[in-house]
């Protein structure tokens, strides 16, 4: 199956807006949510991206809002069973992977963001900009720009 993705389609917490535009870029549809960094040129061969199921990325919203962490370090107990990881390897560098990446069944590329991107994306979270109603109603299906599409097993 393959799945389309259009860069309008994608969406940034609201807190990440100009004149800071580097942040975690989210898109849902087709059950699927794919996550991408704005600091790469869209479609470009470091423009990495995360595929995970709807069902995985809500628990990890959940899992997040239920205990109100605003990061931006991320303990691991709190996505414990749940399959995104976040690795802050230094100061201002986290590492975002899948364990499970829907695009390729193994695990994603790595996603790298930096503190204010995690903190702004957390706010996202606990501000419910990322659930599947919220977004639903940003897009009329009319945008118009490039295509992304990803084979989805």
């Amino acid at each position: 199956m393959a799945v389309a993705y259009r860069l309008c389609e994608f969406r940034t917490a609201t807190r990440s807006q100009p004149p800071d535009k580097d942040c975690v870029d989210i898109a849902r549809g087709h059950g699927l949510v794919v996550i991408r960094d704005t600091k790469q040129d869209w479609g470009s061969a470091t423009d990495a991206h995360v595929v995970l199921s709807a069902a995985d990325f809500d628990e990890v919203q959940h899992a997040l809002r239920d205990t109100d962490v605003r990061g931006p370090e991320i303990p691991s107990e709190v996505l414990a069973g749940c399959v995104l990881r976040f690795d802050r390897q230094r100061r201002d560098h986290t590492v975002l992977t899948c364990a499970v990446d829907k695009a390729g069944d193994g695990p994603s590329a790595p996603l790298v963001y930096t503190d204010a991107e995690i903190v702004a994306w957390l706010d996202g979270v606990a501000n419910h900009e990322f659930d599947q109603d919220t977004i639903a109603t940003q897009h009329d299906g009319t945008c118009q720009c490039d295509g992304l599409t990803l084979a989805v097993a």
